[in-house]
Order: structure tokens, then C-alpha cells, then sequence
């Protein structure tokens, strides 16, 4: 906060020597901010009498040089109504909407205007980064740009990545983040498409269901993606609004709804074995149940690991 301020300070210092400064406009200045290597993303309402500012440009390029940057962007709305939920994103200074970022020693890179990328993240990917998965084969069944892909190759070490996503965009970003860390082609296969039809079966020891608020339709594949002799581990992402649950269950603990939700997950995954394998026994459990973040008041973004094994 100590930057910000002193960012905001200097760029109102500077604005009020401005004929045309009004305190709606000092109400624009940037408070907080996302820097995606050269360009900083600014949040909605920040600049957004955008013609003035545009037609003014000296704050903006002061906002660049105090932000350490080359391009200005801001978010304009909500997600475009769309099935792929693509952003809204306005440039203010600059052209290409193509950035990359550095994170956990893995370099992503991405079209903002059409990728969302999430920084809330980084506390699943680096509890993934800490197992060891050599010999292991994961169906990552959401892979967006590589949030998970990536780790489960670099830091997890799987031989094997078979990664499903339907956005055009966010495909073109993965082909591109894969090459960008050096990937082996043969570490991993690509399944564009609606990964209800393209994802594999029989082949995974690991299905990572990094959708959010619910990868529910996934459920079903995503069991049939586990190898059948030997089974193995889901992880399941999910929303939960903690006032529902207790309201529903009467709950005041949040560990306790934490079970609550996994519970539902664990039935519901032990109901889709029954229909996949009538007449075969799975023992179908729950290992570990972890928050990634807070998503909004009252509501958490959950992981739950299920392991799924045939009985002997």
C-alpha cells in the first residue's frame, strides 16, 4: 500500500497543475494494480473517463514511468458473455495485448484481452509442485494457459501431461507456454475441444479439476479417465458459499463445512463408479480437503483430493 500511495500522490501532485484537473477525475487514480511483466492492468474504475486521460496523455505516461512499465491497461466490465468467460480489456498506453510473467520459476504468457490468468492460485500450484510424480501420468482437464500443466511438468516431474481445454485462445497460449519452458513434445498431449468428448480413458494416476466455481460436468470423464487396474487421485476444485452450507446444516466451523462440501463430492464421485462399473467394487475416499483463497465474502475456493481405487 506504501507504493500505491506514493504513486497516487505523485500522479495527483502532478494532475492538479492540469487546467482541466476536477476531483471526479483524482478520484480515477490508480490505487491498486496487476503487473504482467511490461504492462500493468489497472482495475475498472481507475482512468475510466477514459477520452479525457487519452486526450491528456502526460498522467498516463507519468502512471508508466512510477509503475516501472511500457503499457497501461484496464478492465472494462464484466467477463464477455461468451462460453469462454474472455475478458474485457481497454489499452491505454501501448498496442499488443500479449503479455508473459514469471511465476513459481515458470513463464506463462498470454493474450489478457482474450486469457484470464489468476495470481490466487500460486498456493495449489506450489503444493502440486511438491510431490513427486515421476513414472505418474495427470489429465489436466482444464489446462487453461498452463496454470497446472506446467507445474505438473516442471516441478512435479510426471512423464505425462494429457491436457483438455476448449478456448481456441487459451490453447494457443499453452502450445505457446510449452515450448516457452522447453517442454518435450513427447511430456505431453494437447486435446482442444470439449473435454467431456476428448478426454482420455484408462490412462491417468492423477485428474486435476481446476475449474471453478464448479467442474461438476467433468465429474463423469473424469473418473473414466483413472486407470482402471490401479485408480488413483482426483482433485477436485470447487466454490462454496459457507453461508448456504450453514445454513442448510447448521455449520459454524469452517472446517466443518469443508467436510460438509468434500462429503457431497465424495458421494457424488462414488455414484458416477456405481454407473461406470456396475459390477466391479472401488474403494473411494477422501485424502485431503485444502483452500486455495477466499473468492469472495463467504465463499472459498476448495480443493478436495478423492483417491479411487479397485478393490481387490
Amino acid at each position: 500500500m506504501a507504493i500505491a500511495k506514493q504513486v497516487r500522490t505523485e500522479l495527483l501532485s502532478l494532475l492538479k497543475t492540469e487546467s482541466w484537473f476536477t476531483d471526479e477525475l483524482a478520484k480515477e487514480l490508480p490505487l491498486k494494480w496487476e503487473k504482467h511483466g511490461d504492462l500493468v492492468l489497472l482495475p475498472e474504475k481507475t482512468f475510466s473517463s477514459t477520452n479525457i486521460w487519452l486526450q491528456h496523455p502526460k498522467i498516463l505516461e507519468s502512471a508508466c514511468r512510477l509503475l516501472r512499465c511500457n503499457r497501461l491497461a484496464r478492465r472494462v466490465g464484466p467477463t464477455q458473455n461468451d462460453d469462454f468467460r474472455s475478458p474485457k480489456v481497454q489499452m491505454l498506453l501501448g498496442n499488443s495485448t500479449w503479455v508473459t510473467k514469471k511465476e513459481n520459476s515458470i513463464l506463462y504468457s498470454w493474450d489478457l484481452s482474450k486469457c484470464m490468468f489468476s495470481s490466487g492460485n500460486i498456493t495449489e500450484k506450489q503444493r502440486i509442485a511438491s510431490w513427486d510424480l515421476k513414472g505418474k501420468v495427470v489429465v489436466d482437464m482444464y489446462a487453461g494457459i498452463g496454470y497446472f500443466t506446467l507445474t505438473y511438468l516442471i516441478h512435479s516431474k510426471c512423464d505425462l501431461v494429457y491436457a483438455c481445454e476448449w478456448n481456441p485462445a487459451s490453447v494457443e497460449a499453452l502450445e505457446k507456454n510449452l515450448k516457452l519452458n522447453k517442454i518435450s513434445p513427447e511430456r505431453y498431449v494437447l486435446l482442444p475441444g470439449d473435454n467431456r468428448e476428448k478426454c482420455p480413458k484408462n490412462v491417468a494416476d492423477h485428474v486435476n479439476l481446476g475449474l471453478i466455481p464448479s467442474s461438476e460436468d467433468g465429474w463423469p470423464a473424469a473418473c473414466e479417465a483413472l486407470k482402471k487396474t490401479t485408480g488413483g487421485m482426483l482433485h477436485v476444485h470447487g466454490n462454496v458459499d459457507s453461508k448456504h452450507v450453514e445454513a442448510a446444516n447448521g455449520i459454524s466451523n469452517e472446517f466443518t463445512y469443508f467436510k460438509e462440501w468434500g462429503s457431497e463430492v465424495l458421494k457424488r464421485i462414488q455414484e458416477i463408479f456405481c454407473e461406470l462399473y456396475p459390477n466391479e467394487e472401488w474403494s473411494i475416499s477422501i485424502k485431503n480437503i485444502v483452500k486455495v483463497k477466499s473468492y469472495a465474502p463467504h465463499v472459498d475456493h476448495l480443493v478436495v483430493d478423492i483417491l479411487c481405487c479397485p478393490s481387490l
